[in-house]
This record gives structure tokens, C-alpha cells and sequence, in this order.
């Protein structure tokens, strides 16, 4: 059995400084959203692409994070990121979140390489 992952007060102190966090919603479903106050992101989807693009990049933070939301909040997790894939446009490329939001990539190759990395690291392909 995994053993539970936790998000601690000190990583909450690290995602507010950088304009975000996970709260708990009225009906007790745990989001990742913007802090509203800090005004760093235009909304929680902008919120959640810093967080996927930095767990992307290599980010041990970020990807615990996305990590910690896959088990604590599968439905939260759910839509950002399970169903991601890649968009080839020609001269760019984009991965897709189930969201409907695009991280953009210079090509195709880069988006691909970057959705297996992250596949990968959060342990969604073997």
C-alpha cells in the first residue's frame, strides 16, 4: 500500500507565495486555486497551468503537488490533468488538459517529450 502524501503548512506558505493553493470547497472537495487577493493569476485554470508547466519542467514541488491532489482529490486531479495530451498546429504545439486549457510548446516533439516526462514522473505510464 502507498502511503499517504501530504500537502504541510510549509508547502501551503509555498504556494501562496507564488500565488496559489490548495483549498477546501463548502461541499469539502479539496481545488487548487488561484489566491484571489495576490492577483498573480488571472483564474484557477492559470493557476493550475503554472502548476502542471513547473511539474513539466522538473519541479519536485509541483509535481508532489499534482501528486498529492491525484490522491486526495481525484476529481480535481481529474480535470486538469488524466486526460492531457498533445495538439499538433504546424509551427506549435500545445498539451491539451481535460480542462480545455493549453500549455503551448514550440513543436510537437517538445509537447510529446514533455506529457511522457510528466507521465512518467507521476507515474501514469510505466
Amino acid at each position: 500500500m502507498t502511503a499517504p502524501i501530504s500537502f504541510t503548512a510549509d508547502n501551503h506558505l509555498t504556494a501562496s507565495a507564488e500565488g496559489w493553493d490548495i483549498f477546501e470547497t463548502d461541499s469539502g472537495e479539496l481545488q487548487l486555486q488561484r489566491v484571489d487577493e495576490q492577483n498573480i493569476f488571472a483564474n484557477d485554470d492559470t493557476a493550475w497551468e503554472h502548476v502542471i508547466t513547473q511539474a513539466v519542467a522538473g519541479s519536485t514541488f509541483h509535481q508532489h503537488t499534482v501528486a498529492y491532489l491525484k490522491q486526495a482529490s481525484p476529481s480535481e486531479y481529474a480535470n486538469f490533468v488524466k486526460d492531457a495530451k498533445v495538439k499538433d498546429e504546424g509551427d506549435k504545439a500545445a498539451l491539451l488538459l481535460d480542462s480545455g486549457e493549453a500549455i503551448p510548446f514550440p513543436s510537437k516533439d517538445d509537447a510529446t517529450a514533455a506529457l511522457a516526462h510528466y507521465r512518467k514522473a507521476l507515474s501514469f505510464d510505466s
